[in-house]
């Protein structure tokens, strides 16, 4: 019955080989990595996808929309009688982008704070004779015991401070020095990118030309190519990710088409694509799911290579044995 078997594992052919199987496994799982990354808030300096404020929430987190300056999202709104977040949240983010776009970066564009009637407003101003209505802090946007006027200020602060970054990263000078550091990150990248490859080489190269003494030369060849060439890979992918989600921080326009694109995947990925009972699935849970699968199949794979090489080979376990458990 042993002899059959392996018979069978090695006339068995797969329509794919195992390192095919081994690279579409760890190309999803990067994806599904990767995803994540580029969703995660940016540390530093902007912050271009942080979370709202806790003082902006509001307990219908659904009806609000993000007020923001070129893809940094400051806080959020709510929606008014007439007046949808989203019309709001656009109607304000047009009126910031346009007063950019025509005031030169040397002028100052000043946001202030207004009681106008029962009404308190925010204001925006780029030049000494008019000024522009932004937002009406209205109550759907504070929390209890804060004032409209305190809110109305926090909401000042945070706008002229993301406006003065913006100023400022639209004069020559900041595009000289964004440039260079995109010319010095991508050099990084690639650097790295070749460094690693380098390595697996060699990792390759030391794994076919040595064995340990006391482990099997398999077994060697096995960790390699299912644990360390898949993470090295998984590092060269991740190298590039850093690196393009640092880049698109350096500059306004990168920013916001990374805040768009970020958004647009989130809808596609959340937004249910079937529904099973009571319950709707989308895309993203389908990839988690393939994530856990893929560390099942590694775990189970480092299992059966330990089983192998400790176990049985102590136990005088025929070669044929060990293949077929191998096998399975």
């Amino acid at each position: 019955m042993v002899q059959p078997i392996a018979r069978m594992s090695v006339q068995t052919r797969w329509p794919i080989s195992r390192s095919g199987l081994r690279a579409i496994a760890f190309f999803f799982l990067s994806l599904t990595l990767a995803i994540g990354v580029i969703s995660l808030p940016t540390g530093s300096p902007s912050a271009a996808l942080s979370s709202p404020p806790a003082e902006t929430i509001t307990s219908d987190a659904e009806t609000r929309a993000p007020i923001m300056v070129d893809g940094r999202v400051l806080f959020w709104v709510g929606s008014i009688d007439g007046f949808s977040a989203e019309v709001r949240a656009e109607t304000t983010n047009e009126k910031i982008e346009r007063s950019l776009r025509t005031t030169p970066p040397d002028e100052p564009i000043q946001v202030f704070s207004k009681r106008v009637g029962d009404l308190t407003t925010v204001r925006i101003q780029n030049n000494p004779r008019t000024s522009e209505h932004l937002l009406t802090v209205t109550e759907g946007d504070f929390i209890s015991g804060i004032q409209p006027m305190e809110q109305a200020q926090v909401w000042e602060a945070r706008l002229q401070s993301a406006i003065d970054q913006a100023q400022q990263e639209r004069t020559p000078r900041y595009r000289q020095r964004a440039t260079s550091i995109g010319i010095a990150l991508l050099a990084s990248a690639i650097f790295l990118h070749l460094l690693v490859q380098w390595l697996r080489r060699r990792v390759n190269r030391y794994v076919n030309q040595k064995s340990h003494a006391k482990t099997p030369k398999w077994v060697s060849h096995w960790a390699t190519k299912t644990i360390l060439q898949p993470f090295l890979f998984c590092l060269q992918i991740g190298v590039w990710i850093g690196a393009l989600v640092y880049f698109s921080d350096l500059l306004p326009v990168t920013r916001f088409w990374r805040y768009r694109t970020v958004g647009f995947l989130s809808e596609t990925l959340t937004n249910p694509i079937f529904e099973l009972g009571d319950r709707s699935y989308s895309t993203l849970e389908f990839l988690k799911v393939l994530v856990l699968v893929i560390g099942l199949w590694i775990g189970v794979r480092t299992l059966t290579a330990i089983l192998r090489s400790r176990l049985l080979r102590a136990m005088g376990a025929d070669p044929e044995i060990q293949d077929a458990i191998a096998l399975l």
